[in-house]
């Protein structure tokens, strides 16, 4: 809000309020910008005179207030000058580029009263300052040729002593950062402000993508922009970036955010805030600065690059005001006689310039400044006296009485607090001081009595709760009286578990000391449904509301009914009854919903009375009077109307029905749909369309008689927008929740899935509604009933329409042409190679496309290689060191290609012609799965039906190989297979077998086989191989197996276990709950000989016990109490005290397995320390030594440091990089820790050989439920004689012969190039050293295993035509026996490594899980384009470019789409798509 003008002026700027001088004693007013607060009190009635102002502020205001005539105002365009007629004197005016907003201006005015610059809003920069006129600047320190009278000034960032970017750097922050979180699905710009268009204009130009924004929660920023940048702005929600609203509740709304995300286990979107408010402390340190933690001001501090703060938004200081310095610099240059701001807080005089060059001793008794200020000398001359020793009172008042007041300096109070304090009674006792830096404290004092003298809340009634005294009301009925229904009336405990619809997992409400439970509504429902309501007003569509009703779970005995609505996730109506009546109807029937598109009042206990809330009235009243007549006899009232038919249970398959009921609102809406929850689903869905309910219900819906236009319909269905996973089924519904609710009926949720991206959704959304119609039908032929007989005209049509989109959606598929499975086992170890043959399906023979393979890893793998023919053209993967990647960065941009997920690659094969076939090779290696004595080997082998060639007479061939070298000598049992393989060998440890076969169909399922090897105790052997001539190390390979066979007789180890726990902020939620539920299985596991303990770590350490715990089900229970209270989330990650506590625990063992269970997700400094450290320790730890067995979440750990503190103590490694995992991996190493069998194994011969090198160095236990395999160097002749010592569980010795055999047809260097790689890479870690990361490259390169020292690239060779020869008017081609000329160029591929750990992200507490992928932008191009073209894809020939998605999908539905295109290759045309359904603007 700006300042008034002094009362000697003629104008007015920025001020145009009924109660200003402004309407009494201005005749001209001036507009500088368009932002809200310098145009309070436009209107047509406050404003007679003209405003002059620039085209673009004038529509900005028209638009915001279309009553205003437009005649109203006079337009100055930047560098225009306007002569103003006043009956004063006339004056010139001025426009100047404010460098503010679009359209802002500074305003030069020069006249009798001199020479005065009003800034407006400006942000004052050199080249802002220079294009003032030429006399009023200074140049090189010179004065001005003439000075200013005065300048207005906008001081808003005055008191900021900080050095703002400039715009365009911060610009350059704000595109970086976007760069530098590529896999963030969506990323909100909370750029609505007026001014911030820049951002919008080059993010929309750098990422060629249109931003999207919401019309309903945000329309004056969409009509601002379709005045100032109309090509950027975009209405489909599916664009990956949108305008974020700012304030208030920012960070309100971010949680929301990013707590869907993580709930959902999705990647983060991606919040920034482009503003310098967050970076604004003001120099005088109020009670605010004080309590900012020195880490945050440092935070702060960095204005090059974005910064993140403790809610999850980036920060980037843009400003569109000057700092002190740019004001300091401009009134330097300017040199004005004085300065006002135009701020109310009067931070002018705060500058330098000011405090030394603005006194009003230095204007004399004529000067025009006391004419400015309409005060006459000669009567207030003493008054002037007065004044004279005021020195920096630079705020000039209008209304002020000079000739009487004596001019003072304005006080500021320094903070927020004492002014508060200062309107409170008795302020000196309230308790204030323990206010921290975040948080409210409300104190309530003087409270009222009532009649009976007693206090209007009752405190003493229970201790944990507050009442109000006279809403008790007590009834007979007992369940009546304990219902949250009535208790919420009078108990604020029970208000409060119902005030939110949903609570962030890190919010509490504490009451009296005690958490309060949060409560859903919902949950006390029975025979729920859902009922998607959509308000209209003025024609328009103003919201999507689903409402969940249903009965309460003691109906009928209750006579309860009502709704809760929510607005925000704030309950603002509880139990709104919107039916009365004298008998039972709607009795026990409640619901609950969050109604956005109605106003609450202002003490949010009500809603705004407006047409919406009526609409909203009427429709809740027909919702209870509909369910109420449908389902009233479930809870046993008597069916009083005749019942329509219900709908068969065996129209789909699995005896399953799918019912959408659709009907027009009475109330002026377009429709709703009811649906029954399916398990495992929440009891209310936030407002989201329609698309993001499930369709599977659970009991029979009763089809009511409705009138909807097919159109419509259809319409309305094919509006599935697709979510950050960038898909949907249909909806936002994510895969993984819909196999969690059906884990037996994979079938089906992969028929959904491909339903909806085989370009026909109408047709699978509408299938179940269709099979319904055929009772319908009959139904109808029985009653004649008109109204029935149209509706099913108009589903005929509808019917005949899906049908038709399913006939053209089989012409669209991708087809396969052939497919081979080749795997080979060795020991632990499956080699697999696919190849195969697909056909890119499109017409359009002149576009081109890039192409997607996704290859599923196993367990523990590693891709090899991929290798692509197409005609003239040929691709293959290759590694290169690290360094020669840099280079060859500098060259060529990275490409897509890398792990999408941990165990999802994927590679890009770029610009494929359409219609054509390529032939694809992808090798990959992953271990078995070992479990009870059996080798289990699982590969995705399952195809959907319609990617076989539709042409009968096309051959289909299925060709598997595979080849077990179990390495034992002895005989290998096959236990289980999926396919019908044909045995071709047989041999001691070895077996063979093919599969062969013409097929009429693909696969459906995947491929599995299990066998086991015979042993009854502990067996090894050990192989030999010399190294070959291409070999990095050129010493002699050697690797011996040890198989633990069964140990039923065998003695156990008596074991002491103490878990050392992470519990700093990364780790809340689900993480830290998996942890604990692991941990309280494996003390279930343990013996009542076994002893353990428990250690959590932040910045502290704390202990279940001061000792080790016997394990008794009396120490198991509190250990496990211990940690349901003591697993609380802290700052820090200090993790070497822990360690040694740890160690000195277990430095007195005898005769029993000491262990320590080492989990962390972050990564430290003093990681080398703390290996050194626990190094020294393990050495004086005796012969037995504690096993650390660590476990890594996330990709922030450095999973590295945990390998080799795991190798320097025998220990085991476990890792989990996506979050869904954590319980089932940390239960499999406490399973295979705890199950050792044979401790200190050492191999007799190996230290009579030279130059030996084992990898691990310490050779790890044996344990039953894994077998245990080493690989190592040597030089020099092996014995022939080998034995394998240990100690058993009753610590006596035990030695075994291991059988020593030639390995000729096993290769081993690529059976354990992971492994081996991985444990040098933790080695050259911990060293530093130099010559064994280029050892490791050397290997890498070498066995095709990629590593943190080496790079893929993709080779691509293309062969050029030759050139035609001109013979007399024929044209031959020129080959003289010469082959064809093969252009080669080389694709640098994205880094693989999963890096050294992320101390920053530790620090920052970002939470675990596996965030280093990149969907590339072509992928999500086309997911936009596809998402909202279903239709149009229906309609074109063109591929089956849907595929493409599998970028952006989550963990499961990744799974589930390479198995089903047999783990391959999800090749997808996204380029044609794009431009037939957007026209090639996307």
């Amino acid at each position: 809000m700006s300042i008034e003008m002094p009362r000697g002026l003629p104008f007015s700027v920025d001020t145009f309020g009924p109660n200003t001088t402004t309407k009494r004693m201005k005749r001209h007013h001036f507009l500088t910008h368009a932002h809200k607060d310098h145009t309070v009190g436009i209107s047509p009635s406050n404003v007679a005179f003209p405003i002059y102002s620039t085209s673009l502020t004038i529509s900005l205001l028209l638009q915001r207030h279309p009553q205003l005539d437009e005649s109203l105002f006079v337009r100055i365009e930047i560098g225009e000058t306007v002569i103003v007629d006043d009956p004063d004197g006339g004056f010139k005016v001025t426009a100047f580029d404010a460098n503010h907003c679009p359209g802002a201006v500074m305003f030069l005015f020069e006249g009798s009263f001199g020479n005065i610059l009003h800034t407006g809003d400006c942000r004052l920069t050199r080249d802002c300052i220079h294009n003032l006129p030429e006399k009023y600047v200074g140049r090189q320190d010179k004065a001005p040729k003439c000075c200013l009278d005065y300048i207005f000034l906008d001081c808003t960032s005055g008191k900021s002593s900080q050095r703002f970017p400039t715009k365009h750097s911060a610009i350059r922050q704000i595109i970086n950062c976007i760069w530098n979180h590529h896999d963030a699905p969506v990323v909100y710009l909370a750029c609505d402000m007026l001014g911030q268009e820049e951002i919008l204009l080059e993010v929309s130009r750098t990422f060629g993508s249109k931003i999207y924004v919401d019309k309903a929660t945000n329309l004056e920023c969409f009509r601002s922009l379709m005045v100032i940048a109309p090509e950027i702005v975009s209405e489909d929600p599916s664009s990956r970036f949108h305008i974020f609203s700012g304030f208030p509740r920012l960070y309100e709304r971010a949680s929301v955010k990013l707590a869907e995300a993580r709930l959902k286990r999705e990647s983060e979107p991606l919040i920034i805030r482009p503003s310098a408010q967050w970076y604004v402390c003001d120099d005088d340190e109020d009670d605010y600065c004080q309590s900012v933690s020195q880490i945050q001001k440092q935070t702060k501090v960095r204005f090059n690059e974005a910064v993140k703060d403790e809610f999850g938004v980036w920060h980037v200081c843009y400003s569109m005001h000057s700092s002190r310095e740019e004001l300091e610099s401009a009134m330097r240059v300017l040199s004005p006689r004085w300065v006002v701001s135009t701020v109310p807080s009067c931070r002018a005089m705060e500058l330098d310039y000011v405090k030394k060059n603005c006194f009003i001793s230095r204007f004399s008794s004529d000067d025009p400044f006391w004419k400015l200020l309409d005060i006459d000398m000669e009567v207030s001359s003493g008054a002037v006296t007065d004044t004279q020793t005021v020195t920096l009172s630079c705020c000039l008042v209008s209304d002020v009485d000079f000739a009487n007041t004596k001019m003072e300096p304005v006080i500021e109070a320094s903070t927020i607090k004492k002014q508060l304090l200062s309107l409170s009674p008795e302020k000196n006792n309230l308790p204030f001081d323990n206010v921290g830096s975040h948080g409210t404290k409300v104190i309530i004092y003087n409270l009222w009595l009532n009649s009976d003298a007693k206090l209007e809340l009752d405190f003493d009634s229970d201790a944990e709760d507050i009442l109000i005294e006279g809403n008790i009301k007590k009834t007979g009925c007992k369940i009546m009286n304990d219902h949250i229904a009535t208790r919420f009336s009078y108990s604020l405990r029970v208000y409060l578990s119902i005030l939110y619809l949903r609570i962030p997992e890190t919010f509490k409400i504490l009451l009296r000391g005690k958490v309060v439970e949060h409560h859903n509504v919902a949950d006390d429902l029975k025979h729920q449904q859902y009922i998607l309501y959509k308000p209209q007003a003025a024609g328009h569509e103003e919201a999507e509301v689903v409402t969940t009703i249903g009965f309460l779970k003691e109906a009928p005995k209750v006579n309860l009914c009502g709704f809760c609505v929510y607005h925000k996730n704030r309950l603002i109506m509880p139990f709104w009854q919107v039916v009365s009546y004298s008998d039972s109807r709607g009795r026990g029937v409640v619901g609950a919903l969050e109604a956005n598109f109605v106003e609450p009042t202002h003490n949010k206990q009500d809603f705004e009375k407006t047409v919406l809330l009526q609409k909203l009235e009427k429709r809740l009243k027909e919702m209870t009077v509909e369910y109420w007549n449908c389902h009233s006899v479930l809870i046993g009232y008597r069916d009083l109307k005749k019942r329509r038919p219900k709908v068969p249970q065996n129209l789909q398959p699995g005896g399953r029905t799918n019912v959408n009921m659709f009907q027009n609102n009475s109330a002026g809406d377009s429709g709703r749909q009811t649906i029954n929850r399916p398990p495992g689903f929440p009891g209310v869905f936030h407002n989201a369309n329609l698309a993001s309910l499930p369709r599977v219900s659970s009991e029979p819906v009763v089809l009511e008689k409705r009138k909807e236009h097919p159109d419509l319909v259809a319409n309305a269905t094919s509006k599935r927008k697709v979510g950050s996973d960038g898909f949907s089924v249909p909806g936002h519904i994510r895969v993984e929740q819909l196999m969690h609710m059906c884990p037996h009926r994979r079938n089906m949720i992969v028929a959904l899935v491909f339903n909806h991206f085989c370009s026909y959704s109408v047709f699978s959304n509408f299938i179940g509604f269709a099979h319904a119609l055929k009772f319908v039908q009959g139904s109808a032929t029985r009653s004649q009933d008109s109204e029935t007989t149209k509706l099913m005209d108009e589903n005929k049509k509808l019917r005949a329409k899906c049908l038709d989109h399913r006939v053209r959606s089989q012409n669209l598929e991708l087809k396969m042409n052939s497919i081979e499975l080749h795997v080979d086992c060795y020991l632990d170890t499956a080699l697999v190679t696919v190849t195969g043959s697909w056909r890119v399906h499109c017409v359009m023979g002149s576009k081109k496309c890039d192409c997607r393979i996704a290859i599923p890893i196993g367990d523990k793998g590693s891709i090899l290689g991929v290798e692509v023919e197409i005609p003239r053209k040929s691709y293959a993967t290759q590694l290169i060191t690290a360094q020669d990647g840099n280079e060859l960065e500098k060259t060529a941009q990275p490409q897509s290609g890398g792990f999408l997920k941990p165990n999802i690659f994927t590679l890009t094969v770029p610009q494929v012609d359409g219609s054509t076939n390529l032939s694809i090779k992808m090798s990959w290696s992953q271990k078995l799965t070992y479990n009870d004595g059996q080798f289990f080997l699982d590969i995705p082998f399952n195809f959907p039906e319609y990617v076989t060639p539709a042409v009968k007479k096309i051959s289909k061939r299925e060709k598997i190989h595979l080849s077990v070298n179990a390495g034992t000598g002895t005989e290998v049992l096959c236990k289980g297979c999926s396919h019908p393989l044909k045995e071709k060998m047989r041999n001691a440890g070895k077996l063979r077998f093919a599969y062969e076969a013409d097929v009429l169909k693909w696969s459906s399922t995947d491929f599995s086989f299990s066998y086991t090897v015979s042993s009854s105790s502990i067996v090894g052997g050990l192989f030999l191989q010399p190294a070959s001539v291409q070999d990095v190390d050129q010493r002699d390979i050697f690797s011996f197996y040890l198989f633990p066979g069964k140990q039923q007789s065998t003695k156990a180890f008596k074991r002491e276990v103490v878990f050392v726990v992470d519990i700093s902020k990364s780790m809340a939620g689900k993480p830290l709950e998996d942890v604990k539920n692991a941990i309280s299985t494996a003390l279930s596991k343990l013996n009542p000989r076994d002893s353990f303990n428990i250690i959590t770590f932040s910045d502290d350490t704390s202990l279940f016990s001061t000792s080790m715990e016997s394990v008794t089900p009396d120490a198991v229970e509190r250990g496990v109490e211990w940690m349901n209270k003591s697993f609380v989330v802290a700052d820090g990650t200090n993790m070497l005290p822990p360690l040694e506590k740890a160690v000195e625990m277990l430095s007195n063992t005898r005769g029993s397995v000491p262990m320590i269970f080492f989990l962390t997700d972050g990564s430290v400094e003093d990681e080398r320390h703390i290996c050194t450290v626990m190094k020294k320790r393990l050495a004086n730890a005796g012969s037995v030594w504690p096993r650390i067995h660590t476990f890594g979440l996330g990709v922030f750990c450095n999973h590295y440091f945990l390998q080799m503190l795991a190798n320097l103590s025998r220990g085991q490694h476990e890792s989990v990089y996506n979050t869904d995992h954590i319980e089932e991996r940390l239960d499999k190493l406490f399973t295979r820790a705890l199950s050792t069998v044979l401790l200190n194994i050492t191999i007799e011969p190996l230290q009579n050989l030279d130059e030996v090198e084992v990898y691990p160095s310490n050779i790890p236990d044996l344990t039953s439920s894994s077998p245990l395999m080493v690989y190592g160097r040597y030089r020099g002749k092996f014995p022939e004689s080998v034995k394998a010592n240990g100690l058993l569980g009753d610590l006596s010795s035990f030695s075994v012969d291991l059988t020593v055999q030639s390995a000729k047809d096993m290769p081993l260097d690529k059976v354990f190039a992971k492994n081996v790689i991985d444990l040098l890479t933790a080695e050259a870690w911990f060293s530093e050293d130099n010559q064994l990361k280029e050892k490791i490259a050397r290997l890498s390169i070498q066995t095709g295993v990629p590593s943190e020292y080496t790079r893929m690239i993709q080779l691509e060779n293309t062969e050029e035509a030759s050139k035609p020869i001109n013979t007399g008017g024929k044209k031959k081609t020129e080959t003289n026996g010469e082959k064809q000329k093969v252009v080669s160029r080389t694709i640098p591929l994205q880094n693989f490594g999963i890096g050294f750990g992320d101390t920053t992200a530790t620090k920052e507490n970002v939470p675990p899980g596996f965030g280093e992928a990149r969907a590339p932008d072509a992928a999500e191009k086309f997911v936009k384009a596809a998402s909202s073209c279903c239709v149009s894809l229906c309609n074109k020939c063109c591929c089956m470019c849907c595929v493409q998605c599998c970028t952006k999908l989550n963990d499961q539905c990744v799974i589930v789409f390479t198995q089903l295109f047999t783990a391959i290759a999800c090749i997808a045309c996204f380029e044609c798509c794009s431009h037939v359904c957007c026209g090639g603007d996307d």
